[in-house]
């Protein structure tokens, strides 16, 4: 084997879903290295228009178009979305040295601004590919998730992705999956539409009480049952906490009116929502309580339930938007260990 060929390379992205240029830029990381260790990102995420397949879901469809030889000779690590390029970048080099043998290659090409992540893994050689084909994954979802019946669809997707995938997308577009989040996406569009990208100020509270913590469902699209934290835009009139009382008393009954919060922080990621451009402040309040008070969802809410940590990490992939994240930073880490 050439000394200068590095043992392992590693290829991060969404495949949201795999297309055949993903399929050109994994087929470079396999003539680059013997082992290749595909970071699959967004991997605990709850379904959404952007996220419409589970990593579960990806994995099959990547592993479905190759050869057993490529199979045996490919790791996927999954990699959940935080807010914070060092702990991302942090996360992913932990991860995939774990598995990794010898030299680390990274193979990627600078498509645009969100390629970034190319230049966050120093000490790993970068392997540019330059750009597999026309395919963008975002066109490509999109026809997924419209309205067209999906023998039309298909016929437009014969050019963009492997067969193999494209015989997998033909059986998943048979869930109901795709005509909920086909209507999250019509949702979206039109909010979009009616009231602009913002930016926009919204205001969640953490309530937590013997142990347990505070969470709603949502009761209308996008993220219709998700689990969220309490909380809603800020009215014009009102300070941001009084804001997040005001939706807290209305989507669960509690009344924290005359409570101090034991902490706040902003949240203001540009890619935290997909309706708009939206910030918002997290107000952290601790009830000394010896059991949580009764609660009931409503205004804007399904339910209104106490979880414990526990409960909230096996539910980490049925969180609206980025309320995980929210929770594992207000509380100091939620995540499980490991993933």
């Amino acid at each position: 084997m050439d000394a200068a060929k590095p043992t392992t390379a590693v290829v991060i992205g969404r495949f949201q879903p795999f297309h055949n240029g993903h399929a050109g830029l994994l087929d470079r990381a396999f003539e680059a290295a013997d082992q290749v260790v595909l970071v699959l990102g967004s991997a605990f995420s709850a379904r959404s228009p952007r996220n419409p397949f589970s990593a579960t879901d990806r994995e099959t469809m990547i592993r479905s178009a190759l050869p057993e030889d490529k199979n045996q000779r490919l790791v996927v690590v999954p990699q959940r979305d935080v807010w914070g390029a060092r702990r991302w970048a942090g996360e992913v080099r932990a991860k995939v040295e774990d598995v990794a043998t010898g030299d680390v290659a990274l193979v990627g090409f600078h498509k645009d601004a969100s390629s970034y992540y190319l230049d966050l893994f120093p000490g790993w050689t970068l392997v540019e590919a330059g750009r597999q084909g026309h395919w963008d994954a975002t066109p490509v979802r999109d026809r997924i998730l419209s309205r067209l019946p999906w023998d039309e669809v298909r016929e437009t997707l014969v050019s963009d992705v492997p067969l193999p995938v494209l015989a997998w997308l033909e059986t998943w577009s048979r869930e109901p999956h795709r005509v909920e989040l086909a209507e999250d996406a019509d949702v979206i569009r039109n909010y979009s539409t009616r009231w602009g990208k913002g930016p926009f100020l919204t205001v969640d509270s953490l309530v937590r009480c013997a142990g347990k913590i505070l969470l709603i469902t949502r009761g209308k699209r996008p993220g219709q049952g998700l689990w969220a934290l309490p909380g809603g835009f800020l009215e014009s009139q009102e300070s941001m906490l009084d804001g997040a009382r005001r939706e807290l008393r209305e989507e669960t009954g509690l009344d924290l009116f005359g409570q101090e919060p034991m902490d706040q922080k902003y949240f203001d990621h540009p890619g935290r929502s997909l309706r708009a451009r939206i910030v918002t402040q997290v107000f952290r309040f601790e009830l000394a309580l010896e059991q949580p008070p009764e609660v009931v969802g409503q205004d804007d809410a399904g339910i209104a339930r106490w979880m414990t940590v526990d409960e909230i990490r096996e539910a980490e992939d049925k969180f609206f938007e980025d309320h995980f994240h929210l929770l594992d930073t207000m509380l100091g880490g939620v995540a499980a260990e490991g993933t």
